[in-house]
C-alpha cells in the first residue's frame, strides 16, 4: 500500500467589511407583523348512498384507520372511497361513502348492523358516481383500474378490512402498481474487440407490461392487457397520462463510469409462472447503439433468483444497478444470460419509511459538492466576549458571504466563521468555541456541504480594511485506487464495498481533534457500495484502476496506535481464481492509514492517496488485515437455461444457454446437434460470443435437441428438446 497526502484550501473566502460605529446604536424601521391563523378541519364523510336498508334501519358507525404496510398510520389523505359489504352469503352492497378532507388518516364509516366486508380506494380512477353500478361483492371484484390512467403523485391505493358496525378497525392500503428503478448503469466491454466503446441513443423501458389489474384482487397479478408487447410501441406511450411511467430517454452516454440514472418505472403486477402466449414476462430493456449498430438488453425483472414469489408484485421496489459487459440481444424481447450483464436486484416493500434510509444504507450516496457552502455563522469577539453574532442559510452565491460588521476603531478583535452546521452555535464566550464539537451522524453524506471553520485573531479595524478569512474543512478526503498488475493472471478481484473503520463520531469545531475512546466512534461511517465502488473496478494503464473517494472527521491519533480508536479502512472484495472463489461472504481487505514515520493521523483538510497493490493470489497476509473465512475451493458448477424442454412459434427466438464455473473449462455448445437440425430445417441459430449458449431461429415445426457439454474439471452435460409449434 502506497499513501500520500496533500493539504488542500478551501477556495471560498468570507469577506468582512468593517465600519466604524456610534457608541449609541440607532433603531431600526418598524418590524411588520405577520398574523398566521390555522384552521383545523375536522374528517368528514359525506355522499353516504344505501342499499337493501329500509327507513326503519338504524345506522351505525365504524372507525377506521387507515395504515401503510409498515403499520404506520398514513397522514394526507385527501378523499378515499369507502364501499362497505354485507358479510354474509350474498355479500351485497351496504354503503358507499367518500371521505373527504385535508387530513383522513382516519374515518368513521356509516353501515347498518351486522358483520361487514369493507374496501377502502385511495386516488380511485373513477368520480363518486362511477361507482354506482357496484351492488355486490363479486361486482367490486371486477373493477380493473388502467396503468394509463396513473399519476405519480396520486398512486391508486387500495385496501380491504373485516369489522362489525358499532367497532373499529385498521384497513392497510397498499399501492396497486409497483416500481421498477434503474438506480445506474455502466459499461465494462474491457477485453473484447469493442473495448473503450461507448453506449449512444441509451433509453430504457418496460415491455410486456400489464395494464390492467383487479382494484380488489391485484395480488393474484396475472396479466390482463398487455401493453408494449414484445418490444417498445410509440401508440401504446400516447395513451399515458404521464409516458415517463414506462419510458425514457437518457441524457448521456452510457461509458465505464457508473452512471446514476435513477430511472423510474411504474408497472401493474405480473405474476406469471410460465411464460406464454397472453402472459410473457414483464421485462426492463436496455436499448443503445455500440458504433452506430443497435442492442438490446431485455432483463427479466425479478426471475430465476431463487426467490420464492417470482414476478412482480403490488407495492414492491425493484431496483437495478447494472454494468452492460457484452454486446446486447438483436432481439428486444430474448432475456440477456449472465455473460452479457452483470445485474444486481434489489427488492422492497414500497414505504416511505424505508425510502428514508436508503440513501446511506444502499448505494445511494452521492459525493459531497467540496466547496458548497449552505449555510454561514459569524460571530465577533471583544476581550474573549461575543459582540456580534449573525446567521444566513440558503446561501446561493459568492455575494452572500459578504459581511457588513459593526466594529470600534481601535479595538481587538477575533471573528470566527462557521460554515454548513445546520444552525448558530449559542456561545457567550471564545473559549466555548474553542472547546465545542460538531457531531457526524452515521452515514454523513455531508448533502448539505462539509463543515468548515475559520478562525481571524487579533485584528484590529483599519478605515475602509476589508478582510479574507480562508476557512478550511472539518474533515479529510481519502482517495483509493486498485493495482491489480502484481497478481496471478487467474486472479479476479471485484470491490464491492469500501468503508471507513474507526470513523469518529465527533470533530472539535478547532483542531486538533481525535477519538479518545469507543464511545467517539461511529456505527457506519463514510461508506462505498456497489456502483459506487465500480472505478475500483476498472483496469487502466499497467493494471492500475480508476479512483473513489471517502470523507471523515480529523482524527489526530499519532504515533501510538490504538486498536480501538484509529481509523482504517476496510474493503470487501469479491474473489475468484482457478482454484478458489468467495461464495457467501467476501474477502475482506483491512489497513491503518499510517505515515512513513508511523504517525496514524488523518488531519483536516487534507487529501490522502491510497494505492493498494495486492501481490500473487492476493491472500498471502494473515491476521487482522485480511479475513479470507469466505474462501473456498471452486466447485464445478453446470446448469442448463431454461430447463430441460424449451418451445415456442415459427418466426419466434429461443436462447438457450449454461451457467458454468469454472469458465476455463472445455465447452461444447453442441455443433453436431445443432447442424443437424439446421439441416432438417427446424431452426437456424447463432452461438453466443463466450460460446456458452446459444439463440434459436425457429422455422417450421418439429422437434430437435440442444446438447452441451463441459469438459475438466466440470465433466457435465445437459440437453433441451426444443419443439416448434405451428
Amino acid at each position: 500500500m502506497k499513501r500520500a497526502k496533500r493539504r488542500e484550501s478551501f477556495f471560498f473566502d468570507t469577506i468582512l467589511h468593517y465600519f466604524n460605529t456610534l457608541a449609541e446604536k440607532t433603531k431600526s424601521g418598524p418590524v411588520l407583523g405577520l398574523t398566521l391563523i390555522f384552521t383545523w378541519l375536522p374528517a368528514t364523510v359525506c355522499g353516504c348512498s344505501w342499499a337493501d336498508i329500509g327507513k326503519d334501519v338504524e345506522e351505525e358507525t365504524i372507525a377506521l384507520r387507515f395504515l401503510d404496510g409498515t403499520g404506520e398510520i398514513i397522514d394526507g389523505i385527501c378523499n378515499i372511497d369507502i364501499l362497505i359489504f354485507n358479510d354474509d352469503h350474498l355479500q351485497r352492497l351496504d354503503s358507499y361513502q367518500k371521505v373527504s378532507s385535508a387530513s383522513c388518516s382516519s374515518a368513521k364509516a356509516v353501515s347498518s348492523s351486522g358483520k361487514k366486508i369493507i374496501y377502502g380506494i385511495l386516488n380511485g380512477q373513477r368520480d363518486r358516481y362511477g361507482w354506482a353500478d357496484i351492488n355486490s361483492r363479486e361486482a367490486m371484484s371486477q373493477i380493473c383500474a388502467d396503468l394509463e390512467k396513473e399519476s405519480r403523485e396520486a398512486l391508486l391505493m387500495s385496501g380491504e378490512c373485516h369489522a362489525t358496525a358499532g367497532g373499529g378497525a385498521n384497513m392497510y392500503l397498499r399501492r396497486l402498481c409497483s416500481e421498477v428503478r434503474l438506480r445506474s448503469i455502466c459499461c465494462d466491454f474491457s477485453g473484447r474487440p469493442y473495448s473503450g466503446a461507448v453506449l449512444t441513443n441509451a433509453r430504457a423501458y418496460l415491455i410486456n407490461v400489464n395494464a390492467e389489474a383487479s382494484i380488489t384482487y391485484g395480488d393474484q397479478g396475472f396479466p390482463i392487457r398487455i401493453i408494449n408487447a414484445g418490444g417498445l410501441n410509440m401508440n401504446n406511450l400516447e395513451s399515458f397520462r404521464e409516458p415517463d411511467m414506462i419510458f425514457r430517454e437518457m441524457e448521456e452516454d452510457i461509458g465505464s463510469k457508473s452512471y446514476d440514472v435513477d430511472i423510474s418505472f411504474i408497472c401493474y403486477p405480473n405474476t406469471s409462472v410460465r411464460e406464454g402466449p397472453g402472459t410473457p414476462f414483464t421485462r426492463l430493456v436496455i436499448e443503445g447503439k455500440i458504433r452506430g449498430e443497435t442492442f438490446w438488453w431485455p432483463i427479466d425483472i425479478n426471475r430465476e433468483d431463487g426467490t420464492q414469489e417470482p414476478g412482480i408484485h403490488r407495492n414492491c421496489r425493484y431496483i437495478f444497478d447494472i454494468v452492460i459487459t457484452r454486446k446486447g440481444n438483436k432481439d428486444p424481447d430474448t432475456a440477456i444470460g449472465k455473460e452479457t450483464a452483470d445485474i444486481r436486484m434489489e427488492t422492497r416493500p414500497w414505504n416511505e419509511k424505508e425510502e428514508q434510509v436508503i440513501p446511506f444504507h444502499k448505494a445511494r450516496i452521492s459525493l459531497p459538492a467540496e466547496e458548497k457552502v449552505n449555510d454561514i455563522s459569524l460571530m465577533v469577539f471583544a476581550d474573549g466576549q461575543l459582540e456580534e453574532s449573525l446567521w444566513r442559510d440558503r446561501i446561493s452565491s459568492k455575494e452572500d458571504l459578504v459581511f457588513e460588521v459593526p466594529l470600534v476603531k481601535g479595538r481587538e478583535y477575533s471573528i470566527a466563521a462557521l460554515a454548513n452546521l445546520g444552525s448558530p452555535p449559542k456561545v457567550t464566550e471564545l473559549k466555548e468555541l474553542e472547546e465545542m464539537t460538531v457531531e457526524i451522524k452515521d452515514g454523513e453524506t455531508y448533502g448539505s456541504g462539509i463543515p468548515m471553520s475559520a478562525m481571524a485573531e487579533g485584528i484590529i479595524w483599519g478605515e475602509d480594511e476589508e478582510i479574507r478569512i480562508e476557512m478550511i474543512r472539518m474533515t479529510a478526503r481519502i482517495s483509493l485506487r486498485m493495482d491489480r498488475s502484481r497478481l496471478h493472471k487467474d486472479v479476479m478481484m471485484n470491490v464491492r464495498r469500501v468503508s471507513i473503520g474507526n470513523c469518529p463520531r465527533y470533530v472539535r469545531i478547532y483542531g486538533p481533534s481525535r477519538a479518545t475512546s469507543r464511545y467517539d466512534i461511529s456505527e457506519l461511517g463514510f461508506r462505498l457500495d456497489d456502483s459506487q465502488c465500480y472505478p475500483l473496478n476498472t483496469s487502466g494503464r499497467q493494471g492500475m484502476s480508476e479512483e473513489v473517494s471517502l470523507y471523515m472527521p480529523e482524527n489526530m491519533q499519532g504515533t501510538g496506535l490504538s486498536e480501538e480508536t484509529a481509523s482504517f479502512i476496510e474493503m470487501e472484495i469479491d474473489y475468484k481464481s482457478s482454484e478458489l472463489i468467495s461464495y457467501d461472504s467476501p474477502l475482506i481487505y483491512r489497513f491503518y492509514l499510517t505515515d512513513d514515520d508511523g504517525s496514524h493521523d488523518i488531519e483536516r483538510n487534507c487529501h490522502y492517496h491510497i494505492v493498494v497493490a495486492p501481490e500473487g493470489d492476493g491472500l498471502s497476509r494473515t491476521g487482522w488485515r485480511i479475513d479470507k473465512s469466505g474462501i473456498g475451493p471452486v466447485i464445478p458448477l453446470f446448469r442448463m437455461h431454461p430447463g430441460e424442454y424449451a418451445e415456442g412459434h415459427v418466426g419466434d427466438s429461443l436462447r438457450i444457454w449454461c451457467e458454468c464455473y469454472p469458465r476455463t473449462a472445455p465447452f461444447d455448445p453442441g455443433y453436431e446437434e445443432l447442424n443437424f437440425d439446421k439441416g432438417r430445417g427446424i431452426y437456424d441459430y447463432r452461438v453466443d460470443d463466450d460460446g456458452h449458449g446459444v439463440t434459436l431461429y425457429l422455422k417450421k415445426p418439429g422437434s430437435g435437441i440442444v446438447y452441451m457439454s463441459a469438459g475438466e474439471p466440470i465433466n457435465r452435460s445437459g440437453m433441451v428438446l426444443v419443439k416448434v409449434k405451428p
